[in-house]
Parts: C-alpha cells; structure tokens; sequence
C-alpha cells in the first residue's frame, strides 16, 4: 500500500490564519475526514480542494455548519450533472456531420 500523503491541520490553519477547531467541526459533521497520527490531526492530500471550499463557504461566505450540510451535496451532484452534460455533448460532436 503507497504511503498516503497528508497535510497537518495546524499548517493548512496557520497558512490561512484560521483556528484549527473548525475542522473538528467539520469531521464531527462528516463534511470532511480527518487523520490521526500520534498526537497531530493531518488532511488528506486529495481532499485539500475540499477543504479549501469549506472554509471558503463557512469563514468568507458565512454558511453555517448546517448550511454545508445541505449544500456540499448540492454542488457534487450540480458537478455531476455538468460532467454527464460534457461527456454527451462530446457524443453528440462525434456522430455530428462536417460539412
């Protein structure tokens, strides 16, 4: 099994100079997963775009924890829903005649 690559949580709030508890929060709403190693929490590499958008959504938007609740699901199937709508515009260009 590759080693898992991990961001601590102290770093990712010092760089964004937020308080690291809103991650607790976060993980105890399931909006995010956190590492335990020893005695430091980590994020996960590939869910640093995630975290970016809560914190966009709670500390610059102002969305509260139950609005993320509702809304984090809303966006992945609205990005779902876009990539269905590319794939089948890509079809529909292929079998298109050029004239």
């Amino acid at each position: 099994m590759a080693a898992q690559k991990l961001i601590a949580v102290k770093a990712f709030c010092s760089y964004h100079e937020i308080n690291d508890e809103v991650f607790f929060e976060f993980e105890s709403r399931n909006l995010i997963h956190l590492v335990k190693e020893k005695r430091s929490y980590y994020i996960p590499y590939n869910q640093l775009p995630l975290a970016e958008k809560l914190i966009r959504l709670h500390l610059q938007l102002g969305i509260n924890l139950e609005g993320l609740e509702v809304i984090l699901p809303l966006l992945e199937r609205l990005q779902s829903q876009e990539d269905t709508l590319q794939k089948l515009a890509k079809q529909v260009n292929f079998y298109k005649p050029s004239f």
